[in-house]
């Protein structure tokens, strides 16, 4: 598929978003070129650091991050509408890579979020990029909500979880349409390197107790009589939503290649699993990329069978 241009669509899912990057490294593996992207929440920022091309400085930022580490990202607030500014995260982000305008990427770039109050999408193809990250991260309760130009934004999943249209409005005839669904209803794939991995704080005193009760606070587990914690059942709760969204989605636009990553890979905020995230990616891409190839080939048999 050397040569191929992609329109890829990157969907929101907290933690499991990092998956995207490995989809995008195994795309480029290929010889896939990656001519325009649409994301939206984690798919944002994915799709938007890889546009201003520093997906691998990001890479190997997140790889390195603990519990410790994302714990001391997270801005705290009193101030209402959220439990995080996202500020702090985003601050750190932005030193690492510097400031981007989205229209002097050489990809086009749209990030999605939702104005609450005019109850539609908004979408950003222009401007400074982190404003925009910021804007389509806004997971509510969790994230402050952005006010810009009277309108409060938020997340960009409570409308359109899996950004297709945005994508198909300016795609071209020879560029194969590409979505990563991260709220798949599917079992997680497990990885022989990282068996059952759960990342421990090193130490054994109160606060590494209380740092690893905090990230199982929605974390995924297979006994159905586990109790439920208030911020796993609003987690979940939104992600039923965006589901349901994302599939009449599909049913409208059927991508090409559609990578599905599964709701219960991880929880929202174990982005110290980016590792093992980024190798699900991986492969959950050549899963998708198999059965793309087979079609294909069902799809050419049945035609030269045909005009026999």
């Amino acid at each position: 598929m050397t040569g191929q241009k992609v329109c890829l669509v990157l969907g929101s899912g907290g933690a499991r978003g990092i998956s995207q990057i490995g989809v995008i490294e195994e795309l480029e593996k290929k010889g896939f070129i990656i001519s325009r992207v649409a994301g939206c929440s984690m798919g944002a920022l994915v799709g938007g650091v890889y546009c201003a091309n520093h997906l691998e400085t990001y890479k190997n930022w997140i790889i390195n991050l603990e519990k410790r580490d994302v714990f001391k990202l997270l801005d705290f607030t009193l101030s209402g509408g959220g439990l995080v500014r996202g500020d702090r995260v985003l601050g750190a982000i932005e030193e690492l890579i510097g400031p981007h305008q989205i229209e002097n990427f050489a990809i086009p770039f749209t990030a999605v979020a939702t104005d609450v109050q005019a109850q539609q999408e908004i979408y950003f193809n222009s401007g400074d990029l982190f404003k925009a990250i910021r804007a389509s991260i806004a997971i509510p309760t969790v994230f402050t909500p952005v006010t810009e130009n009277g309108k409060v934004l938020l997340d960009g999943g409570l409308l359109n979880p899996l950004p297709i249209e945005v994508a198909m409005a300016n795609r071209q005839p020879d560029e194969l349409l590409v979505a990563v669904n991260v709220n798949a209803n599917t079992a997680p794939l497990q990885l022989s390197e990282f068996p059952n991995k759960e990342l421990q704080v090193k130490g054994k005193g109160l606060w590494d107790s209380w740092l690893s009760s905090f990230f199982k606070m929605d974390t995924r587990s297979n006994d159905p009589t586990e109790k439920i914690g208030m911020f796993g059942l609003l987690n979940r709760s939104f992600e039923l939503i965006q589901d349901r969204l994302t599939q009449l989605m599909l049913q409208t636009y059927q991508p090409d290649i559609l990578i599905n990553i599964s709701r219960n890979s991880c929880g929202s905020f174990e982005f110290y699993r980016a590792s093992e995230l980024i190798e699900v990616g991986k492969l959950s891409f050549d899963i998708a990329y198999t059965d793309y190839l087979l079609k294909k080939e069902e799809s050419s048999f049945v035609a030269l069978n045909n005009e026999l």
